[in-house]
Parts: structure tokens; sequence; C-alpha cells
């Protein structure tokens, strides 16, 4: 039907068909281009999540590495707050860790009591997003005997 305005002998498109195939290349290049840059997006917050991830089991290892009674010492430095730029991301990372002391029961307890049996270690890392005006904090929990 479009090619009847073609003359006799002549092979081509008209203007309108080829303004037409342009229009739907573009069309069909910005959705791609937006996927692109979708798959982009959640994949450097994937990678950004894990990068987290590890610096809050990397402090983990370490509580457990030095053990239930060096930890209960007062002045223990492992439980500083510390802040880490991660260079492939140039994100922030705040780790801060809590320590819940508990006796043989359950029941919360000093870490000076007698009857502590062990400790609940939750380790937060805080770190911005990648628009960069909001930030998440992962919490990463495991007990130490």
């Amino acid at each position: 039907m479009l090619g009847r305005h073609h003359p006799k002998g002549k092979a081509g498109m008209t203007m309108v068909e080829v303004v037409i195939s342009m229009s739907c290349a573009a069309l069909l290049s910005a959705a791609v281009y937006g996927v692109g840059l979708g798959v982009m997006r959640h994949s450097y917050m994937l990678r950004l999540d894990t990068e987290v991830q590890s610096y809050a089991k990397e402090a983990v290892e370490e509580i457990i590495a030095i053990g239930l009674e060096n930890l209960r010492k007062p002045g223990c430095n492992y439980l500083a707050t510390t802040t880490r730029t991660n260079p492939s991301t140039k994100v922030a990372m705040e780790r801060s860790v809590r320590v819940v002391w508990h006796d043989q029961d359950g029941a919360v307890v000093t870490a000076s009591d007698e009857s502590l049996a062990y400790a609940e270690v939750h380790v937060d890392v805080t770190y911005g997003t990648l628009t960069g005006n909001k930030s998440r904090t992962i919490t990463y929990s495991t007990l130490v005997n």
C-alpha cells in the first residue's frame, strides 16, 4: 500500500516511510538504553550490598576470633565504630558493633556478670545509596560463646 506512490520502475521508500522507520528505531533505542541503565544501577547496588555484607562479616569474624572473655574486658576496641571508604565504589561505610550479653537462661545481663554464658553480636553497617541522599543500614548478627 505504501509503495503505490512510487513512480513506475523506481524502487525505494518515500520520505514518510523513512521518517516512520527512523522514529521506530529511535523509540527502540531509547527503550534499550533505559533497560541498560536499570541493569547497570541494579548491578552497582548488588555489588555495593555484597561489599557492605563482607565488611560486616569481617567484624563478626574478628570478634569470634578474640573470644567472649576478651570481648567482655572494659575498653575492648572491637566495639568501636569504624569508617571505611570503598575504593571501587567511592562509598563511605560506617560500621558499629552492638553486644547484648546473656546468661544460660537467655536473660540479658551485664558484661561483668559472673553468669554470663554468651553474647549476641550485631554489626550495623550504614552506607550511602546510588542517589546519595538516602542511607541504608545492613545488620549482620551472630552468637559468640
